[in-house]
C-alpha cells in the first residue's frame, strides 16, 4: 500500500469495501487481522486515503470469504446478503400461522 495521503477522496471501491466490512459485523481492526494488515490500512482504505491494489481487494475478499461476484455487486451499490434477508422476510410476512411455525422450528435448528 502506498503511502497515506492527507486528502480525502472516497471512492466506489472504498466505499464497497466498507460496506463488504460492515455486513460481515467486522470492526476495522478485527478485519485488519483477518486480513493481516495493519488498522490503519483499513481506515486509510475506506476514507479514500490511500489508492486500492488490486492485490489488497483480493486479500480482502479472501479473508472475508466473499467473491469477485460479491465484490462487483458491492461495486454497483448493491449488498447481496441484506437484500437476501429482505426477500426472506416478504416471503415470511405472507405466511399462514401453521406455516410459519414450521419456518421457526426450520430456522430454530440453525441457530443452536
Amino acid at each position: 500500500m502506498p503511502k497515506r495521503s492527507r486528502f480525502k477522496k472516497t471512492s466506489n471501491e472504498s466505499q464497497a469495501l466498507k460496506r463488504m466490512r460492515i455486513t460481515r459485523k467486522l470492526s476495522q481492526r478485527k478485519a485488519a487481522e483477518l486480513i493481516g494488515v495493519p488498522p490503519t490500512t483499513i481506515n486509510h482504505t475506506e476514507n479514500g486515503r490511500a489508492y486500492i491494489r488490486r492485490e489488497y481487494v483480493k486479500k480482502f475478499i479472501d479473508a472475508l470469504e466473499y467473491s469477485w461476484s460479491d465484490w462487483n455487486d458491492f461495486l454497483e451499490g448493491h449488498n447481496p446478503e441484506i437484500e437476501l434477508r429482505e426477500s426472506c422476510k416478504g416471503l415470511i410476512d405472507c405466511l399462514d400461522k401453521s406455516r410459519l411455525d414450521i419456518v421457526f422450528s426450520l430456522l430454530s435448528n440453525f441457530t443452536k
